[in-house]
């Protein structure tokens, strides 16, 4: 009756939850069947594949007499059975209140270590009899592990449930070939947790999830690659990646105190965000896009990945060398996540020297925490890198090791890192040295060594708030030994 799937990717988690839906709404009349997931593609492709399975036999696929893909997905069969399709959403209190009062004797969760905690304990509530002659309900999760230690993790490890773990290699068609691919493609962690569905070290989730729940606000806005404010400072960060994912494009806007609109005042918001996709020419095509983009936007700072990027830097800066109003050769700065950035410290305002990689993480982690920066309730795939993005390991040094948990991947994430840079380097609290604006001249006698014999009394500069004891008797009367004189000789040299 409980069943939990761990798996590595490519076995068939979809393949099998497919047929075991479509066998037991077939087989039984009446059936209730609910299949819920964090994000309304993850349900499509199990719809989807429900309909491929029955569309093979035409006896099966006669008895759908209803399919339904708006406003959710749902299949209804002939002798009364019906599977719904519902999307929980990840953030606390999502969107799993929509499948809250439906019937179901079977419950499929896809992707089960995605989802929050409060609402797979609202879900597992669903599964309690409401009738004396009703079967006891079937629970399955299915899911690849991320690393946290929630509720997939719970359940794989309690008695209550039925485990079913298979990595990746008990695929038939594994081979040496691909593991060596893959191992090279993944960290030790990722593979541990993408091939081999093991959970790996206790993984730490950098951006405490109440935070990023609370940065992602409704009403929700549309990514529009325009200016929407004349009283912003726009920044963007670029990702380049040719084979893993696309170029991804994020642009932040940072609010002035008299933005349109109320909720964006004093705040940074992401205004567009965009993923040039794989092609042969991906990279070709993201340098022309940016240069649309800055054209568009006129953003102040344009901050790219080095590391992938040299070649799109210097093309970058040739093509505003060759078009000196597109200002791009000063705009476009390279950042290198191997390398040090030069900060001050907040105490002695001195200048220490960092891994920038932390720093940034750090940097976007202060701005969720401070409740600065917004991001549109809609952008499920940005919600999903920042809640996977974890601590793998620390290095001996104390370095921490960050990486994309489970399926997720980080490049939108780092594109937003490095946008976000560009206003904290530039505009942040600790990007620029404080000057001071009034000064103050002080004369050599007060740091005269005091005269015992003379009168002494506190002297306070009130405006400047410093206190100095002073020697009256010194300043007034300033006593300067003559060279054959006998007397010890007051001058003293600075």
């Amino acid at each position: 009756m409980r069943k939990v799937l761990r798996a590595g990717r490519r076995l068939g988690k979809t393949f099998s939850m497919a047929i075991a839906l479509l066998h037991y709404s077939y087989t039984n009349k009446d059936g209730r069947c609910l299949v819920i997931a964090p994000m309304k593609t993850q349900v499509e492709l199990i719809y989807q594949e429900i309909n491929r399975l029955a569309s093979k036999n035409e006896i099966v696929s006669n008895s759908i007499t209803r399919k339904v893909t708006s406003p959710q997905f749902m299949i209804e069969f002939s002798n009364g059975s019906t599977i719904r399709f519902f999307t929980s959403g990840m953030r606390s209190g999502g969107k799993s209140d929509v499948a809250r009062g439906q019937e179901a004797h079977v419950i499929v969760l896809d992707e089960m270590d995605y989802m929050h905690t409060d609402d797979l304990d609202a879900l597992y509530a669903m599964l309690q009899k409401t009738a004396e002659d009703q079967p006891d309900k079937v629970l399955i999760g299915a899911s690849t592990p991320t690393g946290r230690r929630e509720r997939f993790w719970e359940w794989c490890r309690s008695e209550r449930f039925r485990e079913f773990w298979f990595p990746s290699y008990c695929n038939p068609f594994f081979s040496k070939e691909q593991e060596d691919e893959f191992r090279e493609q993944y960290s030790e962690a990722g593979y541990r947790h993408e091939i081999e569905a093991d959970w790996g070290e206790d993984a730490e989730g950098v951006y405490p999830r109440k935070f990023v729940d609370a940065a992602f606000i409704e009403p929700s806005w549309n990514y529009i690659p325009e200016v929407t404010s004349a009283r912003s400072i726009y920044t963007i960060g670029v990702d380049w990646d040719k084979y893993g994912a696309g170029t991804n494009i994020v642009v932040l806007e940072a609010c002035h105190q008299n933005h349109e609109e109320e909720r964006f005042k004093n705040k940074i918001r992401i205004a567009h965000r965009e993923e040039i996709q794989k092609s042969e020419y991906t990279l070709t095509n993201a340098v022309n896009r940016i240069v649309q983009l800055n054209d568009s936007f006129q953003p102040k700072h344009i901050y790219v990945d080095r590391g992938y990027g040299e070649v799109q830097v210097e093309l970058l800066r040739k093509y505003g060398t060759e078009n000196p109003r597109s200002n791009l050769r000063d705009r476009v700065k390279g950042i290198g996540f191997g390398e040090l950035i030069e900060i001050r410290d907040p105490y002695t305002k001195l200048p220490v020297k960092k891994e920038i990689k932390p720093y940034m993480v750090d940097n976007l982690r202060q701005h969720l925490e401070k409740s600065l920066i917004l991001f549109p309730v809609a952008d499920e795939e940005l919600y999903m890198q920042l809640i996977s993005y974890v601590v793998v390991r620390t290095t001996q040094t104390g370095r921490p090791v960050f990486e994309a948990g489970g399926s997720a991947v980080d490049h939108a994430h780092d594109a937003l890192m490095l946008a976000l840079l560009a206003i904290t380097e530039n505009y942040g609290e600790f990007g620029k040295s404080q000057v001071a604006t009034n000064v103050e001249s002080f004369s050599n006698t007060f740091f005269m060594p005091k005269n015992p014999t003379s009168d002494n009394e506190d002297y306070s500069n009130k405006d400047s708030g410093i206190i100095l004891n002073v020697n009256r008797t010194a300043q007034l009367k300033p006593k300067f030994g003559k060279k054959s004189s006998s007397k010890k000789i007051a001058r003293k040299m600075f």
